[in-house]
């Protein structure tokens, strides 16, 4: 009735115990019985899922209780903060060199205006300010 372990061989070891990859006992004894009486758990469990009898709460835990046996655990990615900060700030740069002057002007007084916000003004019901971002002459005094 139940379907075959899939494991890959066991490995060899000079270690003692049972080699890697194989059964343990109390493992090979939940097979045996589940075999004996005819119930496949995971089977009955995704049934109970399926049932609309059973509440919402329920299936979501029983499927969460599956999810290890039907899908394997993800990737973890370590990332590397000092890198993505590195590339941004390429990026950043790149961005910043293809700008007209008026572009940058503008990008400037936004970042200004971002990195120093007046608390005072904030009323707390969403009002926005005019930036004015009208172009300058870089030779003007």
């Amino acid at each position: 009735m139940l379907p075959e372990p899939t494991t890959n061989p066991p490995k060899p070891t000079s270690k003692r115990g049972r080699p890697l990859g194989s059964l343990g006992r109390r493992t090979k004894e939940a097979l045996a019985l589940a075999d004996e009486i005819k119930v496949d758990p995971l089977r009955y469990l995704l049934k109970r899922i399926k049932s609309r009898r059973t509440a919402p709460e329920i299936r979501d835990n029983l499927a969460v209780s599956c999810l290890p046996y039907l899908y394997p655990k993800l990737a973890h990615k370590q990332a590397d903060m000092n890198t993505d900060r590195q590339d941004e700030s390429r990026r950043f740069a790149e961005v910043l060199h293809s700008l007209s002057f008026e572009e940058s002007s503008v990008l400037e007084a936004f970042a200004l205006r971002l990195a120093a916000p007046d608390k005072s003004r904030d009323d707390g019901k969403g009002s926005t300010e005019v930036i004015d971002v009208s172009p300058t002459d870089p030779s003007a005094p």
